[in-house]
């Protein structure tokens, strides 16, 4: 049977960590609650903000079978099952089915780069093995290669590919995408992979996006779809400059790539839902003046969704 993926708010979930290889469990646990009672499309784990590519695999498969332990079905699990090993790939993709997930996300493997014939070839390789749906996940960094349009047609042949994740923010190339597969598959599912740019995606015919911002405040991005949704300009406009506030302050102290992630993982913990805010290495957590920085973020923050009714 053809699995559907939801239309929505997708939440990029972080993996709430008590020390290299330990998941706060009740954190995960508290995070989760407040994700799905918020009334959010679905919860991915293990990406980027999921810190994958530095956790162990014993830590992934921890936090695939508590995620969809704890979510028991209530919403979609996504995995991204992301790797240069194609075995690897193999063993997360049929664990999470064990447990549950309902469909993969995958990028190009990275650090040599395909080519687009390389690359369809590799996924037509994990299609024949993996038999959870698969959404395309198009992310320069690391792999350095683009999914192009072209390439993404030829793999819609078959069902199993479900939609396409985009974190490029690169409208034209989504324009382009949109164009090539919506007439063949009406089904297929277009996501932005910045929460910055749910207008534009929504405008081009895509079905939502992924919101790491949403961990946070999850009201404000399901607020913030809805009036997109409904062509509720006025209150989009409101929304979305709340939506670039949290993006100009908690998500860009210091001069970090991880500044982002860092962001999300102290906020967490400064509002009480998880315990701790460690972080992965080769990367480590804030420092007191930057958590200060943070705790000022969320306040401001806060009171402007209290001053709106969210």
């Amino acid at each position: 049977m053809k699995q559907q993926l939801p239309e929505g708010v997708i939440v990029s979930m972080p993996t709430p960590l008590l020390n290299f290889d330990k998941v706060d469990l009740e954190g995960l646990s508290n995070l989760i609650e407040l994700l799905v009672s918020s009334g959010v499309a679905g919860i991915s784990i293990l990406g980027h903000t999921g810190e994958e590519h530095c956790l162990d695999y014993e830590t992934r498969r921890t936090m695939i079978s508590e995620t969809c332990r704890i979510v028991n079905s209530r919403v979609p699990v996504l995995v991204s099952i992301s790797d240069t090993s194609f075995n690897e790939s193999y063993i997360l993709a049929s664990y999470a089915r064990v447990c549950g997930a309902a469909a993969m996300v995958f990028s190009p493997p990275y650090y040599l780069t395909a080519g687009q014939a390389e690359l369809k070839e590799y996924f037509e390789d994990l299609l024949r093995v993996i038999q959870l749906p698969i959404l395309l996940y198009n992310v320069e960094s690391p792999s350095n290669i683009k999914i192009e349009p072209s390439t993404i047609l030829d793999l819609i042949e078959n069902e199993r590919i479900v939609g396409l994740k985009d974190g490029s923010a690169d409208m034209v190339y989504l324009k382009r995408v949109v164009e090539c597969v919506k007439e063949k598959r009406p089904d297929f599912k277009i996501y932005c992979g910045k929460e910055e740019v749910l207008f534009e995606t929504a405008m081009l015919g895509g079905n939502g996006g992924f919101a790491g911002g949403a961990n946070l405040f999850p009201k404000l991005y399901i607020k913030l779809y809805d009036a997109i949704k409904a062509g509720d300009l006025e209150e989009y406009k409101i929304l979305q400059a709340i939506l670039m506030e949290i993006n100009k302050t908690i998500f860009s102290i210091g001069h970090y790539h991880s500044s982002y992630l860092k962001g999300i993982k102290c906020a967490l913990n400064l509002l009480g839902i998880i315990k701790d805010d460690y972080m992965a290495p080769p990367f480590h957590k804030f420092n007191e003046p930057e958590r200060f920085k943070v705790h000022e973020g969320i306040f401001n923050i806060k009171k402007k969704l209290e001053e709106y009714g969210i």
